[in-house]
């Protein structure tokens, strides 16, 4: 009996012993697999590679990046997106220490140079610190972007313009010429960013390169950049206004900005075929331009259709045409609408003046807030209650634009004052008027000056102001402030201010831009 027991024991010891040394040599197989992303990633394909380190990523951060990185080392791009936006959020966090942040720039560099990866490209310049390494480190960016963006891709041209040229002008003034600036602003242009375009049409202007300069600034607008659109109708109205030599040819920019729908363009190649600035100038061909870009939105379209059909600009005149559409203008907000409106009404005397000074009035004065609650009615409150004093002032707030509208406003109470026959209103004090003038001047110039103009002349303020005020209203496309100044020049007892040549230029200048003046004819 004490035999079979021991040899009992004897056989479950051994099993014990067997069943140990198979748990203990699981464990070790399970603790022997491969650690290294690396070697992990050699038995897959890179996208199973990036799956694998975006399962990995959520539950240990550390081991996911580097099996994302490994990806991205295949040349899998969205594995290289991802380790850029993991190490965005790495550099922003405000906790982070300067050696993970040395790491993250380390390898976003490495991703930007070897792997041409642009998003981990622009980080790394936006990230850099040490000015020392930043002319060293953007020179080598831009020189890669700009190899790639000669290429045809349009992403590393806007990188260029975007990370180098837009926020660091200072490293290109010190590393490269005006002309060489010139070249390569011109080839970003050409590929379809239109500020590009400005910033070379910018340096051609200052060394008189006018034509290059002009080009520049249309194949911008074309592209949707504003400031090539604004500096182009600006050079083009400064080439009539001085009469250079090639401002008669300016019809064809006008037509390629105006055919890729910007309205201002229409609007002024319709007002030269009227004005006869072109070498084919047509009234009739600028009624259809102009009737497009009205028909479009652009309200001072609207408004040159209205005085085309009202004076004799070469085309059938309709005055119910004429009012309706300088209505039209001025319910959509635009003042110069309403004045041309209030002088419809005043020379064709349709309306009392009190009607018209209304009109202007509605126009160059608005309320803020009609606010109808009954909270700030002052009637339900005594006047010692403390919300009538709050209501009242709530329901007076008023603010005055100082627009076009303002400017004939305060010529109105002028004229009532000089003849009050002829303007049967009641007239302001001489504060209000020189306030709406002057502010109106300021603020819009155009035919407000030629306005304050008028009130300085009958006030008998120095000549010299006078003159002053004319000039801003002639420089800004208003033929009569030209003319007036021709006659000032011309007729003046000063010596220093009488001067014939100025005069005869500056009728030059009236007549260029109004051909259709009674002085002109």
């Amino acid at each position: 009996m004490l035999f079979r027991s021991l040899f009992k024991t004897i056989i479950l010891l051994n099993l014990l012993a067997i069943f140990s040394t198979c748990s203990g040599s699981g464990t070790k197989s399970s603790q022997t697999a491969p650690s290294s992303p690396k070697k992990i990633c050699e038995q897959l394909t890179p996208e199973q590679c990036y799956k694998k380190g975006e399962k990995t990523y959520k539950k240990d951060q550390d081991k996911g990046f580097e099996i994302l990185l490994a990806s991205c080392n295949l040349d899998y791009q969205v594995g290289c997106t991802a380790v850029a936006g993991i190490s965005r959020q790495i550099l922003m966090s405000s906790k982070i220490k300067q050696t993970k942040r040395n790491l993250n720039l380390q390898i976003l560099r490495k991703l930007c140079l070897q792997k041409n990866h642009p998003l981990s490209c622009s980080l790394y310049y936006e990230n850099l610190e040490d000015k020392k390494e930043t002319d060293t480190e953007i020179m080598s960016g831009f020189n890669q972007y700009m190899s790639s963006c000669q290429k045809g891709d349009t992403l590393s041209c806007y990188l260029v313009y975007d990370k180098i040229i837009r926020k660091h002008p200072q490293f290109l003034k010190r590393n490269f010429s005006s002309e060489e600036i010139a070249n390569f602003t011109e080839k970003i242009c050409k590929a379809g960013i239109g500020h590009s375009c400005f910033l070379s049409a910018f340096t051609h202007k200052k060394k008189g390169r006018n034509k290059k300069e002009m080009n520049l600034y249309v194949q911008g607008c074309q592209k949707q950049s504003k400031d090539c659109c604004n500096q182009a109708l600006a050079s083009i109205f400064l080439s009539v206004y001085k009469g250079d030599n090639n401002y008669k040819d300016m019809d064809k920019h006008l037509d390629k900005m105006c055919q890729n729908n910007y309205l201002p363009a229409c609007y002024l190649l319709a007002h030269g075929h009227f004005m006869k600035y072109w070498k084919n100038s047509n009234p009739k061909t600028g009624f259809e331009i102009a009737k497009y870009s009205c028909f479009k939105g652009n309200q001072k379209s609207c408004l040159l259709l209205a005085k085309v059909h009202y004076f004799d600009y070469g085309y059938k005149k309709n005055h119910k045409l004429a009012r309706n559409l300088a209505l039209k203008s001025c319910t959509h907000g635009y003042s110069s609408g309403c004045t041309f409106l209030a002088e419809f009404y005043r020379r064709e005397k349709k309306k009392d003046l009190k009607q018209i000074t209304n009109l202007l009035r509605d126009n160059c004065v608005i309320t803020i807030n009609k606010n109808k609650n009954k909270h700030y009615n002052s009637r339900l409150y005594s006047r010692n209650h403390p919300l009538y004093r709050r209501g009242r002032k709530y329901r007076r707030r008023s603010k005055t634009l100082y627009n076009n509208a303002c400017g004939l406003l305060g010529y109105y109470w002028l004229k009532s004052n000089e003849e009050p026959q002829n303007f049967p209103i009641t007239s302001r004090s001489d504060y209000y008027i020189k306030n709406y003038l002057k502010n109106s001047c300021n603020k819009y110039k155009k035919i407000n000056c030629f306005y304050y103009g008028k009130y300085l002349e009958y006030n008998d303020e120095k000549p010299l102001k006078i003159i002053g005020v004319y000039d801003k209203a002639c420089k800004s496309g208003i033929a009569q402030a030209c003319f007036r100044l021709s006659q000032l020049f011309a007729s003046s007892k000063n010596k220093t201010i009488h001067n014939k040549n100025k005069a005869a230029n500056l009728k030059e200048i009236a007549c260029r831009l109004n051909p259709h003046l009674k002085q002109c004819k």
